[in-house]
Parts: C-alpha cells; sequence; structure tokens
C-alpha cells in the first residue's frame, strides 16, 4: 500500500510540473512570437488574447490534475479493501475447514440445526449412526433424521430440539435410549444437546452429541472430544469430569467441583488435588497415578473415599486413563457419587447380619428345645426316683442327704433346661404390662449383694413406658447381662444402667428388624475388657463362651438373645477392645394397663387320694416314675404310651378314670388331638396336661378347649400332689 501512495504521489508531481512548464513555455513563445513581428513587421503582437487561454488552460490542467489524484488515491484503497476482504474470506474458509475436519474427526456424532430445528450439517459418524447422508439430510427437521425410543417402554421421546428450546439450557435424555438409524437398525446411545447462541445471547439453532455405547467406548471418546470449542458438552455432563497432571487440576468441570462442594474455580486455584482425598487413600492413589504413567498396569475403575470442603467423607466411583491433552500426557478422571448407593448397602449387610443371626437362632433353637425335651424327661426320672426315695421313712439319714442333694442339681439341670427351652420355638411368656425401671432396680440389688466390687450407676427416665413383658424372663436377662459384666471386669469396675423411651421408624439413625412404633430402650454397659468383632459375631450364639472349662455353659447371653426375641423385641452390642461394651435392649412399649402381680405360694403339703388316674406319655420312663408317685400318693394308676392307646382304654374303661395326666408331644396322635377326641367322648373328662414346655400356644389352646390344668415336667411328688388335687377339686 505504501508502494501504491508513492507512485500515486510520483504522478501527481509530475502533472503539475508539466502544467508548470507548459505556462512557462506559453509564455516564452509569445514574447519571442511579439519580438519577430516587431522586427520584422513593425507591428507589436497583441499579448491580451493570448494570456487568458494560456492561464486557462493551465488552470483547467491543474484541475484535471487534483481529479487524477483523488482517483488514483480511490483506487487504491479499493484494492486494499478488497484485499482485506479476501484475506478474511480465506480465514474463514480456513475456519470452516477447520471445523469441518475436527467434526469429522471425533468418535461422537454431531448433528447442527438452525433455529427451525432443520438439519444444517452432521459428520461422518452421525451419518454412520442414523443411516443418512449429508446430502439427504440437509433441511430435513432433526425428529426425522435423529429417531429415539426408551429402551424400556419402548416409546417415542421428546426431540432434543424442543427439550432445549423449553429449558434454555443443555438438556441430556434419560439413560435407556435407543437410537433407529435410516435403515431400521438400534443402537443404545447417550445424548445430550446445547443451545447455538449469537453474540447478543439468541439461539439460532442447537448441536446434538450422541455416542454409540454398545462398546462402551465413552471414555475414550470423551478424551478425544476435549477441547476448548466442546467445553459446553464437559459443562453439561453429569459426571465429574477432572483433567489433571501430577495431580495439579488442568481442567474441571462444574459436577466434578459440586460434588466435593467447591466451585470450578476454587478447584482450578489449587496446588494439587490432594484435599479432596481421604487421608489414608492418597497414597494408594498415588501409586496407581505412578504406575499409569509409566505404563504400568493399574485399575481403570475403582472406588475410593473423597473429602467435601465441609470435611464430610463420600464414596466415589472413579475412570481414570491416560491420555494426550495440549501436546502433553495427562489423566482424565470421570466420577460418579456413590455415598448414598454405599450407605444403602451397608444398612443392607447390617439388616442381613441381623437375618442370618435370626436364621440360625431359629435353627439352634429348634435344636435346643428336642435336646431340652429328652433332657427334662431324664430330669424326670432322676427327680422321681430321688423323691420316691424319700418316701421311705427308714432310710439313712446319710442317705436323705444325698438325695437332697440330686434333688438340688436336678433342680439346677431344670434351670439349664429352661434356658434351652426358652430359646425353642413356640414357647410363649406370661406376658403383662411391666414397669421396667423397678424390675432392672430389683435386678441390680440383688447383683450388687453379691458383687460389692462393681459399682452402679442407674440413669432411669421418668414415666418410661411400660412393656409387655414376663417379669421373671426379664429379670434373669438383667442377672444374665450384669453377669457378663462381672465376668469382663474380675477386678472391678463401673456398670451403667439406662432406661429411655425411644420412636423407631424407617429414618432411625441404625437399622433394626422392628415395626415402627414406641419402645423402651434398655442400655447395660461396662468398663470391661471388651471384645472384638470376631467375639461380638459369635456372643450370642447357644454354647459359646470366652470363659475357661468349667465356669460357664455359654448358654448366658443365648437365652438372653432368646427372651427378647420371644418379646418381640431386639438386642445388639457395641465394644472395643479395651474399651468395655455396651448392650442395648429395645422392646415394644405396651398399650396395656398395668396388672397387679401376685407371687406363688410355695405349700410343701403332699396330698394323696383314691381315685384312679389314667397317665398317658411317650416316653417310659415317665410312666413308670409318674406312676409309681401316683401309687404312692394312694391312686389307681392306668398308662398309656400314646393317644390311640388313651382313647382305647378310656373308652373301655371310662366310667373309673377320674383324671387323665395328657403329654402333649406324643407320637401317632399328639396331645392336641387326643384331647379332642377325649372331649368327643366325655365333655366332662377331667384333664391335666404335662410338658417339658412352659404354658406355650398348644397348651393354651387346650387349656381354652375345657382342659383343667397343666404341669411342668420335671415335677416331684410334692408338686404333683398338688396339681392333681386342684384338678380332681
Amino acid at each position: 500500500m505504501k508502494k501504491n501512495y508513492n507512485i500515486m504521489k510520483k504522478n501527481q508531481s509530475q502533472f503539475y510540473l508539466i502544467n508548470v512548464a507548459a505556462v512557462i513555455g506559453g509564455v516564452l513563445l509569445l514574447t519571442l512570437l511579439s519580438i519577430i513581428q516587431k522586427t520584422y513587421c513593425g507591428i507589436p503582437l497583441e499579448l491580451e488574447g493570448f494570456i487568458a487561454p494560456i492561464f486557462f488552460g493551465a488552470f483547467a490542467g491543474l484541475i484535471i490534475g487534483l481529479l487524477y489524484s483523488r482517483m488514483a488515491r480511490l483506487n487504491n484503497r479499493l484494492t486494499s479493501n478488497l484485499k482485506q476482504l479476501s484475506a478474511k474470506n480465506m480465514v474463514l474458509q480456513e475456519s470452516e475447514e477447520n471445523l469441518r475436519i475436527t467434526l469429522n474427526s471425533i468418535g461422537d456424532a454431531v448433528i447442527d440445526t438452525d433455529v427451525e430445528g432443520c438439519v444444517m450439517r452432521m459428520n461422518p459418524m452421525a451419518e454412520k449412526l442414523t443411516g443418512w447422508e449429508i446430502a439427504d439430510a440437509l433441511g430435513c427437521p432433526l425428529d426425522k433424521v435423529f429417531v429415539i425410543i426408551d429402551e424400556l417402554t419402548q416409546s417415542s421421546l421428546e426431540s432434543p430440539y424442543q427439550c432445549v428450546l423449553r429449558e434454555k439450557d443443555v438438556v441430556e435424555q434419560a439413560e435407556s435410549v435407543l437410537l433407529i438409524a435410516k435403515n431400521g437398525t438400534t443402537y443404545p446411545i447417550t445424548d445430550s444437546a446445547a443451545p447455538i447462541l449469537n453474540t447478543d445471547g439468541v439461539i439460532t439453532g442447537i448441536v446434538v452429541v450422541f455416542q454409540d455405547v454398545t462398546e462402551e467406548r465413552r471414555a475414550q471418546k470423551a478424551a478425544n472430544s476435549i477441547d476448548k470449542n466442546y467445553r459446553n458438552l464437559i459443562e453439561g455432563s453429569i459426571e465429574g469430569i477432572l483433567i489433571h497432571k501430577d495431580f495439579k487440576p488442568l481442567l474441571v468441570n462444574k459436577s466434578y467441583a459440586e460434588i466435593h462442594g467447591y466451585s470450578v474455580d476454587e478447584i482450578l486455584a489449587m496446588e494439587s488435588i490432594f484435599p479432596i482425598f481421604a487421608s489414608h487413600e492418597r497414597s494408594r492413589l498415588i501409586d496407581y497415578y505412578k504406575a499409569r504413567t509409566r505404563g504400568e498396569d493399574a485399575p481403570r475403575q475403582y472406588e475410593y473415599q473423597g473429602v467435601r470442603k465441609n470435611g464430610d467423607i463420600i464414596w466415589l466411583d472413579m475412570r481414570a486413563m491416560l491420555i494426550e491433552w495440549r501436546e502433553e500426557s495427562v489423566v482424565l478422571t470421570t466420577i460418579f457419587d456413590i455415598t448414598k448407593r454405599k450407605r444403602i448397602e451397608k444398612d443392607k449387610a447390617k439388616l442381613e447380619t441381623q437375618f442370618q443371626q435370626a436364621q440360625k437362632f431359629e435353627a439352634t433353637s429348634t435344636l435346643a428345645g428336642g435336646v431340652a425335651h429328652d433332657f427334662n424327661n431324664l430330669l424326670m426320672g432322676i427327680q422321681g426316683n430321688a423323691s420316691l426315695m424319700l418316701m421311705y421313712a427308714d432310710i439313712p439319714p446319710a442317705f436323705i442327704e444325698k438325695l437332697k442333694n440330686i434333688e438340688h442339681y436336678v433342680q439346677r439341670g431344670t434351670e439349664l433346661t429352661q434356658q434351652l427351652l426358652t430359646l425353642a420355638r413356640g414357647t410363649v411368656l406370661e406376658v403383662r404390662p411391666t414397669d421396667l425401671n423397678a424390675s432392672i432396680n430389683r435386678s441390680a440389688k440383688l447383683f450388687s449383694r453379691t458383687h460389692k466390687e462393681i459399682t452402679i450407676h442407674q440413669n432411669m427416665q421418668a414415666n418410661l413406658y411400660k412393656a409387655d413383658a414376663d417379669q421373671g424372663q426379664i429379670e434373669q436377662v438383667f442377672l444374665n447381662l450384669f453377669v457378663n459384666a462381672f465376668h469382663a471386669m474380675p477386678s472391678g469396675g463401673d456398670l451403667y444402667l439406662e432406661t429411655q423411651n425411644t420412636y423407631i421408624n424407617k429414618e432411625s439413625p441404625m437399622p433394626l428388624i422392628l415395626p415402627a412404633g414406641h419402645y423402651v430402650r434398655l442400655t447395660v454397659t461396662d468398663t470391661g475388657m471388651g471384645m472384638d468383632r470376631e467375639t461380638q459375631a459369635k456372643i450370642f450364639d447357644p454354647f459359646f463362651t470366652t470363659k475357661s472349662k468349667g465356669e460357664g455353659t455359654g448358654l448366658g447371653l443365648t437365652s438372653v438373645y432368646g427372651i427378647i426375641k420371644k418379646h418381640g423385641g431386639v438386642i445388639n452390642v457395641y465394644s472395643e477392645k479395651g474399651e468395655g461394651t455396651t448392650f442395648n435392649i429395645y422392646l415394644p412399649a405396651s398399650g396395656k394397663l398395668e396388672t397387679d402381680e401376685t407371687e406363688e405360694i410355695i405349700d410343701d403339703t403332699i396330698e394323696g387320694g383314691k381315685e384312679t388316674i389314667l397317665l398317658v406319655d411317650d416316653e417310659d420312663i415317665v410312666i413308670i416314675v409318674g406312676g409309681e408317685m401316683l401309687e404312692i400318693l394312694g391312686y389307681t394308676v392306668l398308662t398309656a404310651h400314646n393317644g390311640l392307646e388313651a382313647l382305647d382304654i378310656y373308652k373301655a374303661d371310662q366310667d373309673r378314670i377320674d383324671l387323665v395326666i395328657l403329654d402333649i408331644i406324643m407320637p401317632q396322635m399328639g396331645g392336641e388331638e387326643t384331647f379332642e377326641q377325649l372331649m368327643a367322648i366325655n365333655p366332662n373328662a377331667a384333664v391335666l396336661l404335662s410338658s417339658g414346655y412352659a404354658i406355650n400356644g398348644k397348651a393354651e389352646r387346650i387349656i381354652s378347649k375345657g382342659c383343667r390344668g397343666f404341669i411342668q415336667k420335671p415335677f416331684d411328688i410334692r408338686h404333683l400332689s398338688q396339681k392333681v388335687r386342684a384338678t380332681l377339686k
């Protein structure tokens, strides 16, 4: 341009010189003509007529020169503008070509539309997936080229074009999306759409980006797509996306920042992303990073714990891979927040543990019930024989002492059997609305009398809910827990007892297999040696004990678990080695009025009779011993080993049979069916039920049908005599 200006200036100067030379030449010519005319003709030349045209011509030349100069400048400017336009056009064409090359190179399928939703551009991947060539698709509505349905319901999905116009923002379809190609082929895809805005922020079209996820190549495609021109796509992702080098953040999207409670700028301002990793995870993540950058094997997907800005620990699922970005090797990571899933899994695991423990308890309780039933019959034989021998007056005093010792040991065996029977299925406790504050206080006083080295602290809630409970069994629970605490504190310590009203629902902080409602929570805490997790998992198992051989049966906590379970409650334990142990018991609050509690009056009287009694039991030892005791009491005894045999005997001798002592559990025909048949024969028949179990559901049903009483095995002659007389009366 400078060269053109110099040429123009040079031409203008030459034109001025020519005009000046013309004027001077004209004046000189006229002067010469005037001299010649005057010399040879003697007539002077009139110059006035020539001067005006000369100057007029010079002036015209000057004007023409100026016009020529202006035209030259205009020509140069026009030439310059044309060159600038040509350069801009080349830049635009180059930019368009770069965009075309970029779109053709990426692994994602891309479709651009105008503001009316008609296709303007689509890359080869979009052509491949949709089955449409750009020549055919150009100008067609987007929902004709890009046909998507819900994979689960097979129903049509709304066009991304409509979604973007409505939301005026980046939108994503549901995960279960199928793309139907022109030839009918379907592809599972993920897709998102974003508005295209002009400089005034007005939507001029949309861009749709989608991927074929059949081979799960999204992570690699996302890496290939990372570029400044596609930042909107990254920001629209629900995944947290981070690019870092040596843990220095280089690029981060909004989702990644929000998951950790930061803004994007705060993340990018970090010198290292270590603060968002839990401290115990950092060495592992560093090892993975070093292995990955060295080209060694490293997990591409793993779970780890992160830290939010407020200090909360969160669980994250990360996918990491090494990529080339901006001509350097960096790590691309995508994350999902799986904290809620982990919490659900943890709660589910706790519930499964409780459920498995309950199943294991059900199995062992069934076994325990069978063992206890047989054991009771053996004790019945021992007790009965001891009672029979004590009836003889000529027994030496030394033998009397031994027999009483036998009865004492039988009583201890009976107590052990009752613990086993408490575990057995079908056992129903004698429950009534009970003041648990009073029960735990009585148990604590009884315990403290013999364990003065233990300091008991009580924190009892006033107006505590009543609970439907068997007072004796619940107090046994407390004593078993107190004894367990004593064994954990052999040198003495502190025992903390607490009661509290509570309400449990699905939002309660700890998962319990309990229906929603009001409960009484009983807490027993000791300052003893504590337990490890392995021991905690076994403490409620039958016959499990940490005591030395001969120091315990391993049934104390098992019976506690069984009693609480039969009450419709839950017991759990928390302990740390060296930090003591806490048992928490949850019992349903009672909706009934409290009843008066009466104590059984003990009577040592032995009273016989002359009536005839039919003794029905499938165990020979009960038949033999029980029959002998009844005969010593003066009764006439008939015996039967099952229900069928008993019915035959009763039909034959019902007129002289005054009482039937009937076992509940027998082969061929059980006690309940036998009782019903007896009532059919004689509605006024006197029947006394006998069982090794406490009064349970089956016994209660029989009693409700007219049975006159119940006696629990093993029984001694005193107890038998009183029950028989009470039933006959």
